[in-house]
């Protein structure tokens, strides 16, 4: 059952009793309706893509009973019907409603707050914030006047990149300093061993610096043949690697190796050559499925502070409930910001090209600029 559907049986009773409500009280004959607020924010019905959407009869923004000291920054719902308007043209534009139907990342990706809130929280977009504040929401117990609503979060796909290479790769720094203090500083929970034969061990295959072994490339055209490995992400890649290459002897050898971020990037292309996929940094077009799923609220990391008040107050929440956000990125929103245009400033512009046809569909969809020099 996907999103769209999952309540639209609690759903139906509810929404006729809408229509009949507003039929009986708002018909003037030889009059038009005027566009309200909620029309702005959201698209007419023609306006919306083909396929069935998250909540397809919710179209009015309800009004939240809750007492605030000012309404909600009417520029910033202009910015969502905007970035929504822009994300259905662009489904509509690339056709690509039905290439993206695999579901195994949607649901890890989708965080359910009472409402229901629906958020798909992507990995690298702030998703540690987000659950931080949903178990301080279930915590507080039953809330009442609350509209449903339905969102997704996401960040400059080259930002991101910045971002799981320092959290992966340490910014660069020796693998060997990735001990219980470094852990305990960066607020790391993972093992050492889940880094070295996902990410570490890995990459040393990828540049070169181990050669791939016949057994190796074997055991990965097998696990290609598995339907779904690309969605599993690496996790069959893993395999292959801690049984081609368990020995600890490695370990020792490569102990004080240090990646680039343009190994990095390589990494990447190679993993998905291979048919494979790791989350932390696999697309929102594929994770979160925005072409099929109707978000009605496109929050970036970039302004996430101003843009989560709104979305809150819109749902009903208490002025209490905030989000605490941990990742802030300096720049503009559409831009990359300065401290992450200095990852990308020596590469070879063939490996930049290739890294923005990875996430071509990211930059389309959500309007994040593609020309870096431009920054």
């Amino acid at each position: 059952m996907t999103l769209n559907s999952r309540r639209r049986t609690t759903s139906s009773c509810a929404v006729l009793l809408v229509v009949l409500f507003f039929a009986v009280n708002t018909y003037t004959p030889d009059t038009q309706r005027g566009s309200s607020e909620a029309d702005l924010l959201f698209p007419s019905e023609a306006a919306r893509p083909v396929f069935e959407t998250l909540r397809t009869k919710r179209k009015l923004k309800p009004e939240s009973t809750t007492s605030y000291q000012s309404e909600p920054t009417p520029d910033l719902h202009e910015t969502f019907r905007i970035r929504r308007e822009h994300l259905l043209e662009q489904c509509r534009r690339l056709n690509i409603t039905r290439k993206f139907t695999s579901e195994h990342w949607l649901w890890s990706m989708l965080l359910e707050f009472p409402g229901p809130l629906d958020v798909c929280l992507p990995p690298k977009v702030g998703s540690t914030s987000w659950r931080d504040l949903h178990k301080r929401v279930s915590e507080r117990g039953a809330l009442p006047d609350l509209h449903p609503a339905s969102a997704i979060l996401v960040r400059h796909p080259l930002s991101r990149l910045t971002s799981a290479y320092r959290d992966k790769y340490l910014d660069g720094a020796p693998i060997s300093d990735y001990d219980k203090n470094w852990r305990k500083s960066q607020g790391f929970n993972s093992p050492r061993y889940f880094y070295w034969y996902n990410y570490w061990l890995p990459t040393l295959i990828s540049s070169g610096r181990l050669a791939a072994s016949k057994e190796f490339l074997k055991r990965v055209r097998d696990a290609r043949s598995i339907p779904g490995t690309n969605s599993l992400g690496i996790a069959k890649l893993r395999d292959a690697v801690m049984d081609t290459y368990g020995s600890e002897d490695l370990k020792t050898q490569f102990s004080n190796a240090t990646f680039t971020f343009r190994e990095f990037l390589e990494f990447i292309l190679w993993v998905d050559e291979l048919g494979m996929r790791d989350l932390h940094w696999g697309t929102y077009t594929e994770q979160c499925l925005p072409c099929q799923e109707d978000y009605q609220y496109i929050l970036h990391l970039e302004t996430v502070d101003a843009e989560s008040r709104v979305l809150l107050q819109d749902v009903g929440y208490p002025e209490d409930i905030r989000l605490a956000t941990k990742h802030r990125t300096k720049g503009l929103s559409h831009s990359l910001s300065t401290n992450d245009l200095e990852y990308y400033k020596d590469l070879p512009k063939a490996l930049v090209n290739k890294i923005i046809k990875f996430y071509e569909y990211d930059f389309e969809l959500f309007g994040y600029n593609k020309d870096i020099l431009t920054v």
